[in-house]
This record gives C-alpha cells, structure tokens and sequence, in this order.
C-alpha cells in the first residue's frame, strides 16, 4: 500500500495495548490510515453502528414508528418493549435472530432482510407450482405491478421449485411453458422485494434466466419477448436475434 513493495518492517505482537497474533507493523499503521479515511468519508455509519450497539449490548428496542409501518406486527410486540441482548427483529417478517454478535447484527438488516423477502417469494412461487384453483392475482399486493398473467391459472402449474440459494431461486419448468414460467417467477421476485421495501419499489429487478443445468454464467436471453435458453456458446453482442 505504501509503495514500497513486499512487507519489510518489523513484527509486532502488540497493538493498541492488546496482544495480537505476529503482524507487519507498517501494515498495522496502513490499515489504521484506511480506517480513518472511511470514518471521513461515510460519516452515516455512526448512527447506525451505534445503534447495532445497542442491540448487541441491550437487545434492539421495539418503537411505535416500527409497529405503525407494519401494523401485522402489533399481535406480537408492544411499543417501548425491549428484546435480549444480541437480539433484533427482521423487519416486515418480526422474526426475532438472537446470539448475534456485532457484525451479525449489522449485516442482519440487509442480508438478512434478503433472505426474508426471497423465502416469502419461494413460498408464493411454490404455492402457484401446485394449486390449479389459483388463479394470479393483478397485484400481488398492494403496490405490485401489474401481472401480464392477470386472471388466469399461473403459467408456473407443474413446475417446481428445486433449490432455495439464499436469495436466488433455482426452478424446474416444462420446456412448453419455460419462458412464461421464469417471468412469472421474476414477477413474484420483484413485487415481493417492492412490498417489503416500499423505499426502494423502483429499484427492485430479478431477471429470469433459462438454462439445462445450473451454471454461474448464465445471464437472461430475450428474443422478441420470449425467454431463450442460455447456452455458453451465446454471444449477446454477435447474436442477431438479441440485437433485433
């Protein structure tokens, strides 16, 4: 970071008055330097990390602007009450994490909000794999966009959903249907993340990929509206079909 090549300065074993495993000293003072250009850059983390503070040291406390947001949550807390310490609710679902320690707590509130919204999105694409009396709803909830499969029985009835990765939903489809099928997986996705983060409704985007087996690279293929199946041969740029 300095510039001046491979580590040569001397080990230390001490640091900020606390032993430490063997460590370069100039890095330690490097390091020290990042820290302080972060701290002058996003002053907005202080209240933030102040108040995963709190929730790790007192538990996190449950207010009324929180239970006014979402009012399904009133059965449940009451404002003014506090959880244990090391715990915080997820909001939207009220799941209560506990044990957490101070980067648990912290990334909770995004990752772990992830999380919430893509298994309430896999229990919505599951239930359209298998019941024929459903029909899909305009709008999934209240400020969803508006279904292209409105009215009708769901273009996901005899799929299935295989695998659950965190925030990613990995589905089976009847070739026939496939396109339809992954939009109407993409659709539940998004309406979904708008419920769940009204803030940031615009922004919420889950494309649907096609593939014959699971693979990293595979990115979304749309040829006139239709939802092609990704190949590792295909060529964004040079396909025909793609840049019509």
């Amino acid at each position: 970071m300095g510039g001046e090549g491979p580590c040569g300065a001397r080990k230390v074993y001490e640091w900020n008055e606390k032993p430490i495993p063997p460590a370069c000293e100039e890095c330690l003072f490097r390091a020290q330097e990042l820290g302080q250009h972060w701290r002058s850059t996003f002053g907005e983390y202080r209240p933030y990390f102040n108040f995963i503070s709190s929730c790790v040291d007192e538990g996190q406390l449950i207010t009324r602007e929180m239970l006014d947001r979402w009012p399904h949550l009133q059965s449940w807390f009451t404002a003014g009450q506090r959880l244990a310490p090391g715990e915080i609710m997820q909001h939207v679902s009220g799941r209560i994490r506990g044990g957490l320690t101070f980067c648990d707590a912290a990334n909770g509130f995004f990752q772990g909000l992830l999380a919430d919204i893509a298994k309430h999105a896999h229990w919505q694409v599951t239930k359209e794999c298998y019941d024929f009396t459903l029909r899909v709803p305009q709008m999934l909830f209240e400020n969803s966009l508006p279904s292209e499969y409105a009215g009708v029985q769901s273009p996901l009835l005899g799929s299935r959903s295989v695998g659950f990765f965190h925030d990613e939903l990995l589905n089976e489809h009847p070739i026939a249907v496939a396109s339809d099928a992954s939009k109407r997986v993409s659709e539940i996705m998004r309406d979904t993340m708008r419920w769940y983060c009204p803030d940031y409704a615009d922004a919420a985007e889950a494309e649907p990929t096609l593939m014959r087996c699971w693979d990293k690279r595979a990115t979304k293929i749309l040829h006139k509206g239709v939802v092609q199946v990704w190949t590792p041969e295909h060529n964004a740029k040079t396909c025909k079909e793609c840049g019509a």
